[in-house]
């Protein structure tokens, strides 16, 4: 229904919050997030203005790598942070935020996945779920930091955050499982966690493109 506006700067993540496209992690500007100008039936191209029209950004001390909506909010994911999203000003159209985390973050922008509603994301040699409740205070929504607890040891011989370049978050929505891909000795491996059973999955799997099982046991090629 419009043209994007001239605005040529990249993204290396990007989402819908608010009528608003949110984005970030430009090239050397990875501190900074972007919220375009609100989106106007008369005028559709604002909703890609990044330059005037109502449009804010906000440098973060972090580097940016990842943001995802959720229910009601949005979170935005540094190398050492988690940040959420509740509005924006209704004078000025600024950012409101507030910190969830300052210790855990995500590896990359493919590290963050919505679990139909529970948003994780993996970093730090951490995967954790926000879980959107009060908390006493009744402002934030919570991290859920013992769902890790049955892949600790595989978590903590990860290699250093700089290798996990293609580590990533893969939910299955039919069968319920989370894949958590991430490199250990060089080799990328994944992880699964059936969500109905509330449990990892104790066998270790590696990247395939076909498997079959056979007395009792899975191979894959």
């Amino acid at each position: 229904t419009s043209n994007p506006s001239t605005w040529t700067e990249q993204f290396s993540f990007a989402f819908k919050f608010q009528s608003r496209l949110i984005g970030g992690g430009r090239l050397y500007l990875e501190g900074i997030l972007y919220a375009s100008a609100p989106e106007d039936a008369a005028n559709p191209a604002f909703f890609y203005d990044f330059d005037a029209n109502g449009t804010v950004s906000h440098v973060f001390e972090d580097k940016l790598v990842a943001g995802i909506a959720g229910i009601g909010r949005a979170y935005v994911f540094g190398l050492r942070s988690v940040l959420q999203i509740t509005d924006f000003d209704i004078a000025t159209g600024a950012f409101i935020t507030s910190p969830i985390s300052l210790n855990y973050g995500a590896y990359n922008n493919k590290c963050v996945v919505d679990m139909e509603g529970l948003i994780a994301f993996l970093g730090n040699k951490r995967l954790i779920p926000i879980v959107i409740a009060s908390a006493p205070d009744g402002t934030y929504p919570t991290l859920k930091e013992d769902f890790d607890d049955g892949i600790r040891p595989w978590l903590d011989e990860l290699d250093d955050d700089a290798d996990q370049t293609d580590a990533a978050l893969q939910w299955d929505s039919t069968q319920k499982l989370l894949k958590v891909k991430a490199r250990r000795n060089g080799a990328l491996e994944t992880r699964v966690y059936d969500m109905q059973a509330g449990v990892f999955v104790g066998k270790e799997s590696r990247p395939g493109f076909f498997s079959a099982p056979f007395n009792g046991f899975t191979y894959f090629g």
